[in-house]
Parts: structure tokens; C-alpha cells; sequence
């Protein structure tokens, strides 16, 4: 969804560095004017979610699921977060690839320095029985840390929307 998570990683979610994505005129091509390029594209979105997400998520009772303490992670903080955000890119108008990009973090271990970004959010998910609101809890901290980090309220909606379409891949697996 960096702290070796697995569990919102696919959520992160968006699923989340504040200055890069409040800056993110500074990314935006001339001809796409994308969510994803208004949100500094794939770098953009993940240092965000780096830098505001992973935090606020560690200190919410999701932590759990970003520690490993209900299913155990199987890639760092950073390989998962490098997926979520290239994922959200994607589904937002970017030009990531959705499916089959490897994130590399040489600073991975236990894990591998390269980790194969899986496509399927109930795979990801699988095993760690999140409920709905625990999901709806998700989105309303990438939403938060999002407005407070300058984000249009539009570009903002358009995240939740892509988020809550994988809803039903990430709950009560």
C-alpha cells in the first residue's frame, strides 16, 4: 500500500514527498494534463506516499497491517510503495506499465532487492481480512494527508474513485 508492509501496499495505499506532490505543475508534460501528471506522475505520487501516507498510516490502527503483524510482508516499504504509486499512476492516466514492473530497493533486505509488483489485489491482500471501514479508513487518510499537502479537491476525488475500485479485491480476503 518502506516499512515492509504488504498488506495496504496495494491499497496505499494511492494509494501515498508532500512538497512533490504539492508541486506538481513542475512534473506536468505540456500535453498531458492527467491526474497522474498534475500529480508528478509515478515519482511524484510515491514520494508522496512515502513521505505523508506511510507515516500517518503508522500511526493509525492500520499499522498493523503495514508491520506485518497480520499476514507477513513479503517486500520493503519502498518496493510497495514504488508499486502502489506506479499502479496509481496508471489508473489515474499515466504511463506506467499496470502490470509487471519490478521495484528495486537495494536497501530491501531480509527482502529481495528486486520485487516483482503483483497485479492482482486479491493475491496482495489475501489473508488479512480487512473490512470495510479499515478500507474506508484508508482512502480517508490518503484523502486528508492529500488536501493537507495543497491537492485539489477534484484531483483528490479522482484518487478515492480509483482506490475504491479495488474495494472489493482488498476486503475480507
Amino acid at each position: 500500500m518502506a516499512l515492509t508492509f504488504r498488506p495496504s501496499r496495494a491499497c496505499l495505499a494511492l494509494l501515498a514527498a508532500s512538497t512533490l506532490f504539492a508541486s506538481t505543475t513542475a512534473f506536468a508534460r505540456d500535453d498531458d494534463d492527467s491526474v497522474a501528471a498534475r500529480l508528478g506522475g509515478a515519482d511524484g505520487i510515491g514520494a508522496f506516499i512515502q513521505a505523508r501516507v506511510v507515516p500517518a498510516l503508522l500511526a493509525s490502527e492500520l499499522k498493523v497491517f503495514f508491520t506485518g503483524g497480520v499476514v507477513p510482508l513479503t517486500e520493503s516499504t519502498s518496493q510497495t510503495v514504488t508499486c502502489l504509486a506506479r499502479l496509481l499512476d496508471h489508473d489515474l492516466g499515466g504511463r506506467s506499465a499496470k502490470n509487471g514492473s519490478v521495484a528495486v530497493d537495494a536497501a530491501a533486505a531480509p527482502f529481495p532487492v528486486e520485487h516483482q509488483c503483483r497485479s492482482s489485489m486479491s493475491d496482495v491482500h489475501r489473508g488479512m481480512r480487512i473490512t470495510d471501514a479499515q478500507f474506508a479508513l484508508f482512502i480517508n487518510i490518503v484523502a486528508t494527508e492529500a488536501l493537507a499537502a495543497g491537492v485539489a479537491g477534484d484531483d483528490v476525488q479522482e484518487v478515492g474513485k480509483v482506490l475504491t475500485r479495488y474495494r472489493g479485491s482488498v476486503t475480507n480476503h
